[in-house]
Order: C-alpha cells, then sequence, then structure tokens
C-alpha cells in the first residue's frame, strides 16, 4: 500500500506542471497572433481634418501645435523634448 501512495503524489504534482505548461503555451500563441495581426497594419493615414494643416506655436516652456480645422491639441512638446528632436 505505501507503493500505492507515492505513485498517487507523482501524479498529483505532475497535474499542476502540464496546468501551467498548457496556460504558457497558450499565451504564447496569442501573443504571437497578436504581433501577427499589428505586423500587417498599414500606419494610418491623415484624416480629412488634417487636410487644412497644422499651427505651432513657441513659448518660452513648451511648443504648442493646432490643428487648424478644430483648433484641439495635435502636440505639446517640452523645449527639451523639442532641442532632443532638432539633434
Amino acid at each position: 500500500m505505501i507503493g500505492h501512495s507515492s505513485r498517487f503524489a507523482h501524479r498529483r504534482s505532475f497535474c499542476p506542471l502540464l496546468l501551467i505548461l498548457t496556460v504558457f503555451l497558450c499565451m504564447v500563441a496569442v501573443a504571437q497572433d497578436q504581433a501577427d495581426k499589428n505586423k500587417d497594419k498599414k500606419p494610418p493615414t491623415p484624416g480629412a481634418m488634417l487636410a487644412q494643416g497644422t499651427m505651432d506655436f513657441d513659448t518660452p516652456e513648451f511648443t504648442l501645435t493646432l490643428v487648424r480645422s478644430s483648433q484641439t491639441v495635435a502636440a505639446l512638446r517640452t523645449i527639451r523634448l523639442r532641442q532632443h528632436v532638432n539633434q
């Protein structure tokens, strides 16, 4: 009887490992599928709102970029960021 209980103990310790391996493989498959979908996507093209362009306003602390057609903020960059981008 002692031999029986050790044999079942081995099975009980194997089940969680099998479950963890199965979950891990499913996560890898889902991640790979998402990567494939993202690779096939084309970058978005500017819409009709950007047809009129943007306006830039410089202040001592930051640069504000507005969309002309809607007067909404397109970008807000600090001076440090602007200097880094221009280099």
